[in-house]
């Protein structure tokens, strides 16, 4: 529901915070019922996933500073046509935000598929309590609803950001960024790919300091797969760099279908819209982009809604509409803040017991010698 897109990007590092711990939790889980081959597996997915989001983040945030720097904006609804003022950035943060979607055969599928498989471990594992095979089971489930939520938000960030027509002028304005930034994002995006296609000596690498921790023993070798064993029938195997090649001809394929295409005639005309110039209100924002998932979770984002519309004078023909949509974030509201000024209370009266007085100072120390005596008593 974020529309500013580094707002955007921090809620997302929560996300992937909560992958970690996940991997993390199943590790701890299976350790403590026996089954430390398991434990390792998810150990090696927290790991993975913890050098995957220091990877893709830093690129999809160097691809936001990149847009605020040429645009001077925030709002994604302000935004569009970037891709044609910055294909560089465009193709590095598509790369970023495929990564953090979950999408093979990048780096951040390969860690949320080992995670997935520590959670199907957990939850099938015959040792464990009934009880923590649910709470296992759910996890599944709600890791799989945050990976197509992040799939649905990246559409919206890429999409709306970069496709399109600009927006604002400040959009139509802008230019690529630096060089530098450019070389650096294009590291971070070939970091992203080689991390993927490598993910099975990297997940082994990783495991075998899983298995250290975990006093189990010299570790096994996997060879371009992700499991835990790759003569194990309880964990499936992904081959990253097989899906890589696969996707690379695919690709390859429509690369070459669409150039023997356009060297046929081709007759270019304006996007059909009724007789109507294309404008950028035509557009999807990202604010209605985001409304059928806001309102399949209003009971929880609790939205406030108010529309507007002012009249021609003398008729019922509308002269403008005006649209206003607010969300609140129930956490933030009934937990953070009042934990916040709970905490700032308790902090001014520590200050008020600590006023700079040797006297007061004092008699702490002899009503904490009384308390004590007391007690001892």
């Amino acid at each position: 529901m974020q529309h500013d897109i580094k707002r955007l990007l921090a809620f997302h590092s929560i996300e992937n915070i909560g992958i970690i711990l996940i991997g993390l939790g199943s590790a701890l889980l299976l350790q403590a019922h026996g089954a430390t081959e398991l434990a390792a597996l998810a150990l090696t997915a927290a790991l993975f996933h913890s050098i995957n989001h220091a990877v893709f983040k830093s690129l999809l945030f160097l691809g936001a500073g990149a847009v605020v720097r040429a645009t001077g904006l925030h709002d994604l609804n302000h935004l569009g046509g970037l891709g044609r003022k910055m294909p560089a950035t465009m193709l590095a943060f598509g790369v970023g935000a495929a990564a953090i979607s979950g999408l093979p055969p990048l780096n951040g599928f390969a860690s949320e598929w080992l995670t997935f498989q520590g959670l199907f471990g957990a939850a099938g594992t015959a040792g464990i309590e009934p009880l923590a095979r649910f709470a296992a089971a759910l996890a599944i489930g709600g890791l799989a609803l945050t990976t197509a939520l992040a799939v649905a938000c990246f559409v919206k960030a890429t999409g709306v950001t970069f496709l399109g027509l600009p927006r604002t002028a400040a959009a139509s304005n802008a230019s690529e960024t630096t060089r530098p930034a450019v070389v650096a994002m294009s590291l971070l995006a070939v970091t992203c790919l080689g991390l993927g296609l490598a993910a099975g000596p990297v997940s082994s690498a990783l495991r075998a300091v899983a298995r250290v921790a975990f006093h189990d023993g010299p570790p096994l070798v996997t060879v371009a797969a992700v499991s835990a064993e790759p003569q194990s029938s309880n964990v499936a195997i992904y081959a990253a760099l097989s899906v890589g090649l696969l996707l690379a001809a695919a690709i390859g394929i429509i690369a070459i279908a669409s150039w023997a295409r356009a060297r046929a005639r081709v007759r270019r005309v304006d996007t059909w819209t009724c007789g109507i110039a294309p404008k950028p209100a035509f557009q999807y924002t990202a604010t209605s982009y985001a409304k059928p998932i806001r309102l399949f979770f209003r009971r929880i984002l609790v939205a406030e809604r108010e529309v507007s519309v002012e009249y021609h004078p003398g008729t019922s023909f509308p002269s403008s509409v005006r649209y206003r949509s607010e969300i609140t974030l129930l956490f933030e509201e009934r937990v953070l803040k009042p934990a916040h000024r709970l905490s700032l209370r308790a902090a001014n009266v520590a200050r008020k017991l600590q006023g700079g007085a040797i006297q007061l100072y004092i008699a702490y120390m002899v009503l904490a010698v009384l308390v004590l005596l007391w007690w001892a008593r």
